[in-house]
């Protein structure tokens, strides 16, 4: 922490240092963090799809590719909810404006290369 301080000071102004009130510390986030993050955002998804019916679920393969597009050791998760609108918002637009998918569908996911495809199922 001390040579993330000293950095700061040899690289900034002194009256930018000054208006500095805190200096907060990150470590890296893990895996398991990253994945408790893309199932919240999983879970947003099915609530915005709930009126209609439809459950989004991811298969490992699906899940993999999400996280290795969306989390960098640089800049963590952010960018995962980009990458989910990005592989499978546009997915799922096109299948329900299509009428490929319908009420009380449930919405396999899985990796197909760099891509994402779905398998469709009647919840029983």
């Amino acid at each position: 922490m001390q040579r993330a301080e000293e950095a700061i000071r040899r690289h900034l102004r002194p009256e930018l240092v000054n208006r500095l009130t805190k200096i907060v510390h990150f470590r890296p986030l893990e895996i398991e963090t990253v994945q408790e993050i893309l199932g919240k955002l999983l879970a947003t998804l099915n609530e915005r799809l709930a009126d209609r019916g439809v459950t989004v679920e991811l298969d490992a393969t699906a899940e993999e590719l999400i996280l290795r597009e969306g989390f960098s050791a640089e800049y963590g998760a952010r960018n995962l909810e980009r990458v989910m609108d990005r592989m499978l918002g546009t997915l799922i637009a096109e299948a329900l404006l299509c009428g490929k998918i319908t009420a009380g569908q449930t919405i396999r996911l899985e990796a197909n290369g760099d891509d994402i495809q779905f398998c469709l199922s009647s919840t029983p």
